[in-house]
């Protein structure tokens, strides 16, 4: 299952370290449990012994790993939410990848507003849902979980949406003209 989001050798790095920060604070059995269960998903076999495998950084193109927590606030700076759906996005991405709780209830993200000492969205529940229709949530009750979309929305800094002319027809509060009047305004005007 190749990601588009792999971006080269920035994508192989950045994949690297998360992988490295997953496997850090297991045992170096469960490591390589691990390690060959993800090969195996991928129709691999692994090519190094069980024994030999390990989560060893790569000399130079990691930065140390460090054992202090990173908060919510710093994510939130670095990752620059826009809207309430970016925000509830980040939370679910914050849960996964620091926290270790990739799944959730919808409520189980209400709460990292006041963590993050934000304000709470006039409408939680319809700004869920919205990230639910831009396919970076799955909502499964207690089971949901943020998407490979939801992730890279986060790590791209959440682009601006590209606003249909659905969209644009729908939020510019005007009237199209109807085919009648469109009609006679197009049409010129016969001399007497």
């Amino acid at each position: 299952m190749a990601s588009k989001r792999s971006g080269g050798s920035d994508g192989r790095v950045n994949a690297v370290q998360i992988v490295y920060n997953a496997l850090e604070p297991l045992s170096a059995e469960d490591r390589d449990k691990v390690i060959a269960s993800v090969q195996a998903l991928f129709g691999g076999t692994p090519t190094l012994p069980p024994q030999t495998v390990t989560a060893a950084p790569v000399v130079g193109s990691l930065p140390q790993a460090s054992t202090r927590p990173v908060s919510l606030v710093e994510v939130i700076k670095e990752k620059h939410p826009k809207t309430n759906i970016d925000t509830i996005t980040l939370f679910a991405y914050y849960r996964d990848f620091y926290e270790r709780l990739a799944r959730f209830a919808r409520n189980d993200l209400r709460g990292y507003f006041s963590k993050a000492r934000l304000g709470p969205p006039a409408n939680f529940d319809r700004d869920f849902v919205e990230a639910v229709k831009r396919g970076w949530l799955q909502e499964d009750g207690s089971e949901s979980y943020i998407t490979s979309k939801g992730i890279e929305a986060v790590e791209s800094g959440f682009p601006p949406e590209r606003r249909t002319k659905e969209t644009k027809s729908r939020t510019s509060g005007r009237r199209k003209p109807s085919t009648r009047a469109a009609k006679k305004k197009a049409s010129p005007k016969k001399p007497r």
